[in-house]
């Protein structure tokens, strides 16, 4: 959708066929704001009342704002916090475009493929192999297809997938050689954590408990039996996290009071 400053002036205070359009838009697509100021009134009324429908319904966020400048993390989050809007910065748009339809490229056909089996495997009639849950890529593209199929994240079929795909993950883990499948799991937790809200919903108990498990079997250090890159993971993306549920681990984890390289990630929420 391209804005024109016609369309923007008979946007003011107005409930017009094009605010309506953008409110569907929202609750039915991936949304990129690209050069639209956020200190827009109306375009901020329609963005919080999506907010409040999204965590009441336990949705992915799905709307991003492309900066060219770096964006700093508090910003960040306050983007999120009020408007549930993620930020992608220091990329120019032309650049943003091109690398959006070099990974649309790449995954339309394995998309497809997802999609076709993601309503077998949580109505039951089907289950993720374990050589495919092996796979880096496979709890990306599990995402994908719920998402991209409309799938309600509420939905009890829905969280039990997630649990017995988490658990199964876990399993991996405790196989011999299986350094890769620790840094993976760290991976898949913290992408979760970044695209819904978690705290005070079905997914909470599940997730924290694979974090604490996750956060338990790393090291900051290179000792044998547990997983540095894993540490590495988490440390490097932390930020990535949605503030609210880097509140939520942070507590769990102080609470919990026993995992020394755990608490020098969480220490600070920011």
């Amino acid at each position: 959708m391209i804005v024109t400053s016609d369309d923007y002036f008979r946007f003011i205070n107005s409930d017009t066929y094009f605010s309506r359009k953008l409110s569907t838009m929202l609750h039915e697509n991936t949304v990129a704001i690209l050069g639209y100021s956020l200190s827009d009134t109306n375009l901020k009324a329609i963005i919080n009342d999506y907010k409040k429908f999204s965590k009441n319904n336990a949705l992915c966020s799905n709307i991003f704002l492309i900066s060219r400048n770096k964006v700093s993390q508090d910003m960040k989050d306050y983007y999120f916090y009020c408007f549930g809007i993620r930020v992608i910065d220091n990329t120019e748009i032309d650049c943003f475009f091109s690398r959006l339809s070099y990974k649309m490229s790449l995954i339309k056909d394995i998309i497809e493929r997802a999609r076709e089996n993601i309503r077998k495997v949580v109505s039951g009639a089907y289950t993720y192999k374990n050589e495919y849950l092996k796979l880096e890529d496979s709890f990306y593209q599990i995402i994908s297809s719920i998402i991209s199929e409309g799938l309600d994240w509420n939905d009890d079929k829905v969280v039990s997938l997630f649990e017995r795909i988490i658990e199964k993950k876990r399993k991996l883990t405790r196989n011999d050689g299986a350094w890769e499948q620790y840094e993976q799991l760290a991976k898949w937790l913290i992408y979760f954590g970044s695209i819904i809200e978690v705290s005070n919903t079905k997914y909470e108990k599940t997730y924290l408990d694979a974090v604490e498990y996750s956060m338990g079997h790393m090291s900051k250090e290179r000792n044998w039996g547990v997983s540095w890159y894993a540490y590495r993971a988490w440390e490097t993306r932390w930020p990535a996290i949605i503030a609210s549920n880097r509140l939520m681990i942070k507590n769990h984890i102080e609470t919990l009071g026993t995992l020394k390289d755990a608490n020098l990630i969480v220490k600070n929420i920011v």
